[in-house]
C-alpha cells in the first residue's frame, strides 16, 4: 500500500507547469525589467547631452550671451524645451557655464554633495568669440523599478544624477 501511493505520486504531473513557471517567472521579470530601466536610463541621457547641444548651439553662435540671471533662466528653459521626459525640468536642471582659459585646467563639476544633497554651483559665463566653453548640465533621475542598483553613488533621496557636458569654441560674433 505505501508504495502505490508514492508511485501514485511521483507519476502525476498535474501542476508541473504552474511549479516550472513560478520558478522561472521571478528572474525573466528582473531581467525584463532591469532591461526596461537600463533603456529608460539611456534614453534619459541622451535626450540630456542632445537638448544640451542644442541649446550651446545658441551660446556658440552668439543669440545667448551673458547678462545676468535671466539667461541662465534662458539657457535652463532652451534644455528644458528639447527634453523629451523630464518631470520638472525647470525646477530640477541644475547647469554650469564657464569660460575654460586653459585646456588643461578643465574640472567637471561633481553634482552630488558629501551629504547626497544636489548641488551644483550655477554660472553662466559665455565669454566672447573665440572663447572656449564648458557647458554643463545635470538633472536628478528617479528610478522608475527599484530592482537594480546601477550605481552606489545617489542622491540622499535614492535619484541619481544624469549628467551631459558640451566644450566648444564660440564662433566669431
Amino acid at each position: 500500500m505505501p508504495m502505490t501511493l508514492l508511485k501514485r505520486y511521483r507519476d502525476n504531473r498535474k501542476g508541473s507547469t504552474a511549479i516550472e513557471f513560478g520558478l522561472l517567472v521571478l528572474p525573466f521579470a528582473a531581467l525584463l525589467f532591469g532591461i526596461v530601466e537600463a533603456s529608460l536610463l539611456y534614453f534619459q541621457d541622451d535626450d540630456l547631452q542632445a537638448a544640451l547641444n542644442y541649446a550651446t548651439r545658441k551660446v556658440r553662435t552668439g543669440q545667448m550671451s551673458s547678462s545676468g540671471g535671466t539667461r541662465l533662466a534662458d539657457f535652463k528653459a532652451a534644455i528644458c524645451k528639447q527634453m523629451a521626459i523630464a518631470d520638472n525640468c525647470a525646477g530640477n536642471i541644475l547647469v554650469r557655464v564657464s569660460v575654460i582659459s586653459d585646456m588643461s585646467a578643465v574640472t567637471l563639476e561633481k553634482a552630488i554633495g558629501g551629504d547626497g544633497a544636489f548641488e551644483v554651483s550655477e554660472t553662466f559665463d559665455t565669454g566672447k568669440a573665440g572663447d572656449f566653453i564648458l557647458a554643463q548640465a545635470f538633472i536628478p533621475w528617479s528610478v522608475a523599478v527599484d530592482i537594480y542598483s546601477f550605481s552606489s553613488v545617489r542622491l540622499s533621496d535614492g535619484r541619481y544624477v544624469i549628467a551631459a557636458a558640451d566644450i566648444f569654441r564660440n564662433e566669431p560674433f
